[in-house]
């Protein structure tokens, strides 16, 4: 008992139900619960009253049980659209919850734990903890019904009563260790399901390798392998679900007929009415019925558990440290950036590998072309990060517009300041409708990719722009990446590096595409090479973590 209240508890606290959905949703139940039994009650009394040939009693209990009939179905329309608000609720929370933690999670959450093992939880597992809710209110009007029905048996018959109490004592002791055993299957099946998604990740991922190895075979040894497990685990789990729907079933369907023949005994002997009899079988089946049905929450209870644990994987995860916004929301920027004696100590950094910064300062003009060249670890990717809002200095000051970076608030930041690096993400969908995520205008759409010189090319394509952006080849993306940082009008540019798979003449074509924009934005370019150098108004060496001006463009 005390393992299924600290599982309750722990399923209460993760989930937190609407009280106003989870009260409709207990109140519909009560009120189906008190018709049922009523409705037990006056069709025995319909028997009764034919028995003494009260024709008008009978009609009259008749017509109340159907009365209580019409009454529960209403109710139960209202508990099922209830239904959506009370899981809904606690579905979108949790997934809420879930979505925040994987994008705030440290990357270390992410080596442990598959993406295979990610999305069941998002969502199959969240929606059963979920579902656990309403599944309380539904077992909740079995308990009712076996309270109210006792309570009958015991006005009539204190010793029938008091037999029926004790068989459900035993009943729950019983389910208890069954639904252990089913507990126990469900999580393995889980596990192996995971198991079974992850290999067949890989081998979509790899086919082309298994193909080219002649690893087909042994590939599929092991997948079969990983179908195996979850078949022998479901079975597992078959088995001891039977054990419930059929075992347990043939056991209390035995008691039941054992009692009945003990109140036959008792109605020859003379020492039970024929309307106690009848009212007693009657609710005999009901109580002990609505008692082994009520118990079904135990399968659920655990099964909720094993799949709260399961959530708990995700939002246990380590976050990493978040810089907080500030207040300023002025949206006139102009793009001037100031390093104030800034000083890093890369060591201290958990989340990132970085290089230290020591005493930089330098100053960036508003519509300034600005190159950081040095070489690889030479600490350009700190400055990167800075600019970024992902880290904070030890010492020293970032500043656009004279204010400090990290004052502005969300929205103002996110608006004017952004960047581009080698391996651009792109969501699964279209050309166009990633670059609708950021402009829903088509013609402006058409100008971003024809200003990095890439529209020609997506023109020639079978499908145009509604061709999936993750499958064009990395030079394609990365312009496209290009294209989408344009097409994001900020006031800031920040390109960190380019790919080594560019030609010349891509390189050419976005330096003309960056020279459209000279005067007009802040660009900021991190390159191991002098390629941008041409295009720069001012460019910084950074090397061993120091930063120091070499030259202007002329």
């Amino acid at each position: 008992m005390k393992e299924n209240i600290r599982m309750m508890k722990e399923w209460y606290r993760l989930c937190e139900p609407n009280k106003a959905y989870w009260f409709f949703q207990f109140a519909t139940v009560i009120v189906v619960s008190i018709c049922l039994v009523c409705e037990s009650m006056y069709i025995a009394k319909v028997t009764t009253s034919l028995a003494d040939g009260n024709f008008k009693m009978a009609i009259f209990c008749l017509t109340l049980g159907l009365m209580f009939v019409l009454l529960r179905q209403f109710s139960w329309i209202l508990n099922y659209k209830n239904t959506y608000n009370l899981i809904g609720d606690i579905y979108k929370r949790l997934e809420n919850k879930i979505f925040h933690k994987i994008i705030r999670g440290k990357e270390k959450n992410f080596e442990a734990i598959s993406k295979e093992k990610l999305i069941n939880i998002f969502h199959s597992d969240a929606y059963e903890t979920a579902k656990f809710s309403d599944q309380i209110c539904s077992r909740f009007r079995y308990f009712l019904s076996t309270i109210l029905t006792l309570s009958y048996v015991f006005s009539v018959s204190l010793p029938i009563g008091f037999v029926i109490l004790t068989i459900i004592a035993i009943n729950y002791k019983i389910l208890n260790w069954i639904n252990s055993r089913i507990s126990k299957a469900t999580k393995e099946t889980k596990e192996a399901i995971d198991s079974e998604f992850e290999t067949f990740s890989e081998i979509i991922l790899s086919k082309n390798m298994i193909d080219s190895y002649d690893l087909t075979k042994k590939m599929e040894k092991e997948f079969m392998k990983k179908n195996d497990l979850f078949m022998v685990h479901q079975q597992k789990k078959t088995m001891a679900s039977s054990m419930l729907d059929n075992s347990f079933f043939g056991y209390y369907k035995t008691l039941i007929y054992a009692v009945t023949l003990v109140l036959i005994f008792l109605l020859t002997q003379g020492n039970l009415s024929l309307t106690v009899y009848l009212i007693v079988v009657s609710y005999l089946t009901d109580s002990i019925t609505n008692s082994k049905d009520f118990m079904g929450i135990l399968t659920e209870l655990k099964n909720a558990y094993v799949t709260c644990n399961r959530v708990n994987i995700i939002l246990n995860f380590d976050e990493k440290s978040q810089i907080e916004f500030g207040n300023i929301k002025t949206d006139d920027i102009a793009g001037e950036i100031d390093f104030v004696n800034v000083n890093i100590d890369a060591s201290n950094i958990e989340d990132f590998e970085l290089n230290d910064l020591k005493e930089v300062s330098f100053h960036i003009e508003s519509n300034q072309t600005v190159l950081f060249h040095g070489a690889r670890n030479s600490g350009k990717r700190t400055i990167f990060y800075l600019l970024r809002r992902m880290i904070l200095t030890d010492s020293g000051d970032v500043y656009i517009d004279k204010i400090k970076i990290q004052d502005y608030k969300e929205k103002v930041f996110l608006k004017n300041l952004n960047y581009l690096t080698t391996k651009p993400f792109f969501y699964h969908g279209s050309i166009l409708k990633n670059l609708q995520l950021i402009d829903s205008k088509k013609e402006n759409i058409i100008f971003s990719l024809e200003q990095v010189g890439i529209y020609e090319y997506i023109k020639s394509l079978p499908d145009g722009l509604k061709t999936e952006a993750n499958s064009l080849p990395k030079r394609e993306q990365y312009l496209l990446g290009l294209a989408r940082l344009l097409l994001m009008n900020s006031e800031i540019i920040v390109l960190y590096e380019f790919p080594n798979y560019l030609s010349g003449t891509d390189k050419d074509y976005i330096k003309k595409s960056l020279l459209k924009l000279h005067g007009k934005k802040t660009i900021i370019m991190f390159s191991a090479n002098d390629d941008l150098a041409n295009i720069s108004d001012k460019i910084f060496e950074v090397e061993r973590g120091r930063v120091n001006q070499l030259t202007k463009r002329n």
